[in-house]
């Protein structure tokens, strides 16, 4: 055989699996670039989403925000209009000409049901010569609403303006509309500065399309003022993404696009507002988010190519390049920018990988929140507010120990990953890490000023390890929630339980029904008779509300209360309340009777509503009711939170004739203290003062006394509450106690059935 055939031979059979294997390798490389390439853009698309959608719903609450303060003041101001009969008086021009100068508004208007309207303007000016009936926003508030509305051209002065309207009340029925003028371009600047970057807007239509803000942005030129027909005549939009966009308009959902306008690609979203079936719409480039991975698609192409032909030789190369690039993406996707460490991508990752590798150990997902770090954003500076969190996420770090991970999963809030031994040694150890973290300084931001930083813990303990994390940080979340509600040290925190989840769906189905459960008079007043201990007659009252839902029955107080005092609606119940005791006693001075004192309890939030009283007085001068019936009752845990404040609201109160109580006496802080600085005219003894059977004995009697005797030398009349024992009525005849209200007397009844144990001639027992 030919010694040249037989090497070219061997070299056929050498290079044949050589060039076999080169293209396996070469196909297996694109193939694994293919797969490593799509998931790195899934995992780009999925934060781009959650980016544009985040920064789309900060745009929402703020013109929500904006609004719900503009309907808070104009309601605030109507108000005041309750008494006027003729709201084109003098007294009334002369007072919102004065009141127009502090509004954010453009201008004031009154507006008649004819439509006639008198327009208050900032100059000074007030014009009468416009009628305004033909506006939407005047028809709607006329039947009661609030209402909005954006208009191209004002009547009043051809001005691009938003209006916000609500109705006038003389007494029960509408006698006008109030509203006011505000610039759209403000609200406009607002949106449009809420993305991260100059090149990022925001902008709102009306649900034709038409462009309420946006219309001279650069990107928006090519619309001709109706961004829908836009869409639809221009293509701008794919076939499918077309139909998904208008599908979710026309049933108001909110959803995530990609556009082309002009030469220029913007992702976008679009969240619908709560009022006149209005959009806003957030875009933002895509070559914001595309430039990073379009950079690493084309060094990775570049490197797979050169790896094709310098195979061999770059093999070393092309390792530590892949690498590096493989680092650099794992960094885009799972690294916080501004602790340095992990971001709530990765602990979701590596907390799954956690639980699944340690199936015997007990774990707990905590989350930590930094309370009020937005005031230090705008006192020093979002540097300053950067600085605390990567200070707080390096003391984290340090209390780490194997198998435990944490990471800043949004804004000011951390999510860690903990053994789960005890909620006591649980407990330890975040009271350490609040305690270490309240040694910080501000000096690296160049003031030595000392920052307290106050956090609010909820934690999850994990039952069940393979529930995905998503579940697990929602019900970490909820915990949280129940943290910030609470007072008290500068770590508050709340265990997550199942109660927690049905108490929140539970608070939302009430917050949705509670104003027009109000409308409906579902809110009932109870009235809970207080007796004379040693005349065994009603010598006094206290009003409590209850709710009779039409489809759950009676709502127990302990139920709405809480929440009611949180959100602010308990102000409307307690006037409620206040003006059914008006109108009963009303009823008896008419009916030639002498009506005993009621009691009507306040809430503490009363203390930081500046001129609360102003509303009780119209209320009772309202329905002629002497003061001197009508007592207003305060809780004791006021007294610690602002005494003075507290001391100038009794003064006013007395000043205009109303009696004070002083509720839940002897519940957690009472001190002779309170008696000596607070000058209130009754004194109520909560029943925890006398709960134990054993206070019978002498030494409990004798400081029941003690402090009876104290009060009525500093001239107190004292009510002991929640009397239920034949025992604890012979205890409180023999300190001498005024009255007693509880079970062994009478429960809480309605009105009709108090007023026939009031004023029936037999009172027994």
């Amino acid at each position: 055989m030919d010694k040249k055939l037989l090497y070219n031979k061997k070299s056929r059979h050498f290079i044949i699996p050589l060039v076999i294997a080169f293209f396996a390798i070469l196909i297996s490389i694109f193939v694994f670039y293919g797969i490593y390439l799509k998931s790195i853009n899934s995992i780009f698309a999925d934060s781009n989403t959650k980016q544009i959608s985040e920064y789309s719903s900060q745009a929402v609450t703020i013109v929500e925000e904006r609004l719900k303060n503009n309907f808070s003041a104009l309601e605030q101001l109507s108000s005041v209009f309750y008494d006027s009969e003729n709201l084109f008086s003098d007294t009334v021009v002369t007072y919102m000409k004065k009141k127009v100068e502090d509004f954010n508004s453009l201008r004031l208007d009154i507006i008649l049901p004819n439509g006639e309207a008198i327009v208050f303007e900032k100059n000074g000016n007030v014009r009468t010569d416009i009628n305004l009936g033909i506006r939407d926003y005047f028809k709607t508030s006329m039947t009661g609403k609030n209402a909005v509305e954006f208009l191209e051209s004002s009547l009043v002065d051809q001005q691009q303006v938003f209006i916000c309207s609500v109705p006038i009340y003389y007494h029960d029925k509408i006698s006008g509309v109030l509203l006011g003028a505000y610039d759209t371009a403000s609200l406009e600047e607002m949106i449009v500065k809420n993305g991260p970057n100059d090149t990022d807007f925001s902008f709102m239509v009306t649900k034709e399309g038409r462009l309420i803000t946006g219309k001279e942005h650069e990107a928006l030129q090519t619309i001709d003022s109706n961004f829908f027909n836009a869409l639809t005549e221009k293509n701008f939009l794919s076939k499918e993404a077309y139909e998904s966009f208008f599908n979710n308009i026309n049933t108001r959902k909110k959803g995530f696009s990609s556009i082309t306008l002009g030469n220029d690609s913007f992702y976008f979203a679009y969240n619908p507002l709560s009022f006149n079936e209005c959009y806003l719409f957030t875009m933002i480039p895509t070559t914001a988010f595309t430039f990073a991975i379009k950079h690493f698609n084309l060094l990775t192409s570049i490197l797979c190519i050169i790896e094709v032909i310098f195979f061999v030789f770059l093999a070393v190369f092309f390792l530590l390049v892949f690498r590096k690039n493989r680092n650099d993406l794992y960094d885009l996707a799972f690294k916080d920018s501004i602790t340095g460490g992990g971001n709530n991508a990765w602990f979701q990752y590596e907390a799954e990988k956690i639980l699944k590798n340690n199936p015997n150990e007990q774990y707990a997902l905590v989350m930590l929140d930094i309370d009020n770090l937005k005031l230090l954003n705008d006192t020093y500076g979002y540097e300053a507010g950067n600085h605390v969190l990567e200070y707080v996420y390096n003391f984290i770090i340090n209390i780490l120990v194997s198998n435990e991970i944490a990471a800043r999963s949004m804004q000011d809030d951390f999510i860690m990953l903990l053994k789960h031994h005890s909620d006591e040694v649980l407990k330890e150890r975040l009271d350490m890490l609040a305690s270490k973290l309240n040694t910080y300084n501000m000096a690296a931001i160049g003031t030595n000023k000392k920052y307290v930083i106050s956090i609010s813990v909820g934690i999850y303990q994990i039952e069940d390890s393979t529930m995905d994390m998503l579940s697990m940080q929602d019900r970490t979340y909820m915990a949280l929630n129940c943290a910030k509600k609470m007072q008290g040290s500068l770590m508050r925190y709340a265990f997550f339980h199942e109660q927690d989840r049905l108490r929140l769906h539970e608070e939302k189905r009430i917050e949705n029904r509670m104003e027009e459960a109000l409308a409906n008079n579902e809110f009932v007043v109870y009235v809970q008779p207080k007796y004379n201990i040693y005349t065994n007659q009603v010598s006094g009252a206290e009003a409590l509300v209850r709710w009779l839902d039409p489809s759950r029955g009676m709502v127990p107080p302990d139920r709405f209360i809480p929440l009611f005092e949180r959100n602010g609606f308990i102000f409307k119940i307690d006037l409620y309340v206040f003006e059914q005791v008006c109108k009963m006693l009303r009823s008896e001075l008419d009916k030639g009777l002498e009506p005993y004192t009621v009691s009507v309890n306040l809430s503490r939030a009363y203390l930081t509503r500046k001129g609360f009283l102003d509303e009780f007085k119209a209320i009772c001068l309202r329905y002629n009711i002497p003061p001197k019936y009508l007592e207003l009752e305060l809780t004791e845990t006021i007294v610690f939170e602002n005494m003075n404040l507290l001391l100038n609201v009794i003064q006013e109160m007395h000043d205009f004739g109303f009696t004070c109580s002083l509720d839940d006496f002897g519940s957690g802080y009472s001190s002779l203290n309170i008696l000596k600085s607070v000058p209130v005219d009754v004194l109520k003894l909560d029943k925890e003062f006398f709960s134990d059977p054993d206070k019978a004995e002498p030494r409990g009697t004798s400081v029941i006394e003690s402090v009876i005797e104290l009060a009525q030398k500093l001239k107190m009349k004292t009510v002991s509450e929640g009397v239920e024992q034949e025992w604890q009525v012979d205890l409180l005849r023999k300190a001498k106690c005024d009255m007693v209200q509880g079970y062994i007397y009478s429960k809480p009844v309605p009105i009709s059935d108090y007023e026939k144990l009031a004023f029936s001639s037999k009172q027994v027992i």
